[in-house]
């Protein structure tokens, strides 16, 4: 059901970036305001440079005194601590959403105490999965009644005809790009290679699809690695050391409109 836009209701959207040439889920963003957009009459507001020079605080009272009650926030920290305060004085709910486990990084007292203390004043969490609704509570002491669950949202049925409308001329020629054999079976890991993404394990998997499939008589994979981060010199280095380099292609940030391919 579609309200009369002057009759919807308001939603601000905070996020870090607005691109659909992003490598990462931000991509997404785009098509899911529109989608939203059906519901809400939705402000948006995209952060930028450093803290005070982008009038970030004024930008978002200035939402609020315009009649958004309600912020919903993507990722950003200081953005939930400045939508919560405004909340705080002139009334309004802050949806934070957060999938980060932030408690796996190494913060400074300060830091750590102003970061439970903003999981304290907002209305709602918002995260991508039970288990980690389950942690973020045990972790910051956030009621379960608070915390909402919503993945993040990617149009399927569009990349599901994104697929199906890819040539075999446009799929030939892209195998042949990253030197893929005819008929090889093809792994993709999408993602930032980082050990909580659990890209650490790449090498190992590689290594014992290879030992199993050599064993069985069966071409080997190739593996395509999407993306960058911290671990990818070591993964590059095991599977240099596995004897396996000729099995891998690294291709570094994907945008998500190339993924498809």
């Amino acid at each position: 059901m579609r309200f009369g836009y002057n009759n919807m209701r308001k939603l601000v959207f905070v996020v870090p970036k607005l691109n659909k040439g992003e490598a990462t889920h931000f991509a997404y963003f785009p098509d899911f305001i529109t989608e939203i957009s059906e519901n809400f009459k939705v402000k948006i507001i995209i952060e930028r440079g450093s803290w005070p020079a982008d009038f970030f605080l004024l930008r978002l009272l200035w939402a609020r005194v315009s009649g958004y009650r309600d912020f919903y926030v993507h990722y950003s920290f200081r953005a939930a601590l400045v939508a919560s305060i405004i909340a705080g004085f002139f009334g309004g709910r802050v949806f934070y959403w957060n999938c980060g486990e932030p408690w796996k990084y190494k913060r400074n007292f300060w830091r750590e105490s102003l970061e439970r203390r903003v999981y304290k004043m907002i209305t709602y969490l918002v995260t991508g999965a039970e288990t980690l609704a389950i942690r973020y509570s045990e972790h910051y002491g956030i009621p379960r009644e608070k915390i909402k669950i919503m993945p993040n949202w990617i149009d399927l049925e569009k990349i599901k005809y994104q697929i199906l409308n890819i040539k075999n001329e446009e799929r030939e020629r892209i195998k042949d790009g990253l030197k893929i054999p005819e008929n090889q079976k093809i792994i993709l890991f999408a993602h930032r290679l980082s050990e909580r993404k659990g890209a650490h394990y790449l090498p190992e998997i590689l290594k014992k699809l290879d030992t199993s499939r050599q064993a069985r008589g069966i071409p080997p994979v190739v593996l395509l690695i999407a993306g960058d981060g911290p671990e990818r010199k070591s993964v590059e280095s095991k599977i240099k050391d596995y004897g396996l380099s000729d099995r891998a292609r690294f291709l570094g940030w994907v945008p998500q409109e190339e993924i498809v391919k």
